[in-house]
């Protein structure tokens, strides 16, 4: 279920630079308001990919590569980023999805979180 947005919070960490400002003051504008509730973020983030055809094809791609390794190793290998990273708890989504947006577009946390609580 949470695919997409660990693929969606890897393009925003890895591929700034395939959010144009549009698209990036869109997600900026839009995730805050998005549900904390797991399954409805992730429908949230899916619908915002669909209209935002680009970050949808690497955020895609990355789900097919790292299907293409469990395929053909029986598993995911870990890389270095991966030991380090914890696994995300599905209630924690939200507020890692805004942090990466933070981290990466230079977004004050008020703006990111805008009347969030």
């Amino acid at each position: 279920m949470t695919k997409m947005l660990d693929s969606l919070i890897k393009v925003i960490e890895q591929q700034p630079e395939l959010f144009s400002d549009e698209t990036r003051q869109d997600l900026i504008e839009q995730s805050p308001t998005w549900s904390d509730e797991p399954k409805e973020l992730n429908n949230s983030a899916g619908k915002w990919l669909r209209a935002n055809p680009d970050i949808r094809a690497a955020a895609m791609k990355n789900l097919s590569s790292k299907e293409q390794e469990r395929r053909l190793f029986g598993k995911t290998s870990l890389s270095t980023s991966d030991i380090q990273t914890p696994e995300i708890k599905p209630e924690d989504y939200k507020e890692v999805l805004l942090n990466a947006i933070h981290r990466n577009f230079g977004v004050p946390m008020a703006t990111v979180a805008n009347d969030n609580y």
